[in-house]
């Protein structure tokens, strides 16, 4: 959950009051309007609140793609209004911080792709926050993805500074999906083909069970900047296989 980047105050707000649209809703009631209309969120109700035209999400998702598809429906609403993307992700209640923070010390600080020195996390309510320095931005959105794996993280708020940072690209954000497949023990990275196109990533290729399937998903997801997930891979059942678990499922 990177720090969105702020923007320009809105113009149609006046003195902090809601702004109120054309259809006579104000702006959250106009986002929440369309997020109930939307049959993919039955059951998700998001609090929207609005602070000098810009729009808050709060509350909490059962997945961090309905996190992403929430943002993306609420901004569509908002117009030209700034949106920012406060959603936590699972119930609250969860493990302690205590335990996540051992989690990431002891799984994420000792991957080899990694420096543990220039790299500070820490938990506050399931919520890992990285500070410090990393050398590019395959491996800020790696690493950020690699906290979304320690169960009861509800949100991850990467602020490490990035010291060879290179431009939006379709095609590296399609090899940092690659490289998190290559950590996951669920998947196969021969199996399956990743195409970017505008920051939405199609799946594709044939794996040996659902778990694989679903895990292949789950880590596109994890990837900053990936904005939406179209899971095309087919499965092709083994008879008599047991099912793998692994970190990534």
């Amino acid at each position: 959950m990177a720090n969105p980047k702020g923007r320009a105050r809105a113009s149609n707000t006046s003195r902090g009051k809601p702004a109120v649209t054309s259809s006579g809703l104000s702006l959250p009631q106009r986002v929440q309007a369309a997020l109930a209309s939307d049959p993919r969120f039955t059951g998700i109700q998001p609090r929207v609140d609005e602070c000098d035209g810009t729009l808050y999400l709060r509350g909490w998702v059962p997945e961090l793609g309905d996190r992403k598809r929430v943002e993306l429906v609420a901004r569509s609403a908002a117009g030209s209004n700034p949106v920012e993307n406060e959603l936590l992700v699972g119930a609250p209640g969860g493990r302690a911080d205590a335990e996540i923070q051992h989690d990431v010390n002891d799984f994420v600080m000792a991957d080899v792709a990694l420096d543990p020195r220039t790299i500070h996390p820490s938990v506050a309510d399931g919520v890992v926050q990285l500070t410090g320095s990393i050398d590019t931005t395959m491996n800020w959105r790696y690493v950020g993805a690699l906290c979304w794996w320690i169960p009861g993280v509800r949100g991850v708020r990467n602020d490490l500074r990035i010291q060879h940072g290179e431009p939006p690209d379709d095609e590296l954000l399609a090899g940092a999906v690659q490289l998190l497949f290559n950590k996951d023990p669920l998947v196969d990275v021969t199996e399956i083909e990743v195409i970017c196109r505008a920051d939405v990533v199609t799946l594709f290729g044939t794996v040996g069970g659902q778990d694989a399937r679903d895990a292949a998903e789950s880590d596109a997801w994890a990837i900053d900047g990936v904005r939406e997930v179209v899971n095309e891979i087919e499965v092709a059942e083994i008879p008599g296989a047991p099912p793998i678990v692994g970190l990534g499922g």
